[in-house]
């Protein structure tokens, strides 16, 4: 699984979904990420200092990263901030890179902020995805990647 920007899962969540509807959408993240078991990576944003502000939602992300590291799975943890001149395209092919994932062998999940659903490419979790599936991975976005409709 790869988590793409949790930090826009925060406020940025609460402005374009409502606060309602983004605390939901932070639920049904926070119970994918407890119930996951496997590799695990995190592409923080510039946003990422948002976390903070939300405890429950941070903590069940560290713990995530911490429970699957701990049970032998590949964890990681980098910045794709795009200010930084690092994309979240980069950041996802330098992840599969250092964690020796094949597409052959490797399937990948996606979630966190932002896809605009299917065949589109204009959010981040959609910008992983198509770097993903070019390179030949089995890519699936996840329920849990906060959609951002219009």
């Amino acid at each position: 699984m790869i988590v793409v920007h949790p930090g826009s899962c925060c406020g940025s969540a609460n402005l374009n979904l409502g606060r309602y509807d983004a605390r939901a959408a932070r639920d049904g993240l926070s119970s994918e990420l407890a119930r996951w078991n496997g590799h695990i990576a995190v592409i923080d944003g510039d946003l990422s200092d948002d976390l903070a502000d939300y405890p429950i939602f941070n903590r069940g992300l560290t713990d995530a990263l911490a429970r699957n590291a701990s049970a032998g799975f590949k964890s990681r943890r980098i910045d794709g901030d795009a200010a930084a001149d690092f994309d979240q395209a980069a950041a996802a092919a330098a992840l599969v890179a250092d964690l020796g994932l094949s597409p052959q062998t490797n399937p990948i999940k996606l979630t966190g902020a932002w896809t605009h659903g299917e065949e589109s490419d204009s959010g981040c979790v959609d910008d992983v995805y198509s770097t993903l599936a070019a390179a030949g991975f089995s890519v699936d976005i996840l329920d849990s990647a906060f959609l951002l409709e219009g």
